[in-house]
């Protein structure tokens, strides 16, 4: 798999500063990383930029959770339901979730490989809004 042309923009929500660091570490070469530690602040940054390649958000945040973010984004951003990632170190194999699940802990590596995977073809997040 080559290199992207651009890097990809990836909103993290995560409340874990470590966690958050060392996504930006592990992605900074194949992506600009924004994070937010709660779902307001990343619906406050969705409202001003939505030109997120990927939404990765971690399940239990401290005052709503990655799914509830996932369900505000319908309406709103629906090119991005189709571009998050929750993390979670939950067993959700019973949950009826119907987004990719990214479970922790997790090596960098495949964190790569899954937000190269979401984010699609290069440019398609334009096509979508």
């Amino acid at each position: 798999m080559g290199a992207p042309s651009r890097k990809l923009r990836v909103l993290i929500v995560e409340d874990e500063r470590f966690v958050v660091r060392a996504l930006e570490r592990g992605l900074s070469q194949l992506a600009e990383v924004v994070s937010c530690s709660c779902v307001d602040e990343a619906l406050a940054v969705l409202a001003a930029d939505d030109g997120f390649d990927v939404v990765m958000s971690d399940l239990g945040l401290v005052r709503a959770s990655g799914l509830e973010l996932y369900a505000a984004l319908e309406g709103r951003h629906d090119h991005l339901q189709r571009r998050f990632i929750l993390m979670t170190g939950e067993d959700l194999t019973n949950a009826r979730v119907e987004v990719e699940i990214l479970r922790k802990p997790f090596d960098l590596d495949t964190v790569r490989t899954l937000i190269t995977r979401v984010a699609g073809p290069m440019g398609e997040h334009n096509e979508t809004r």
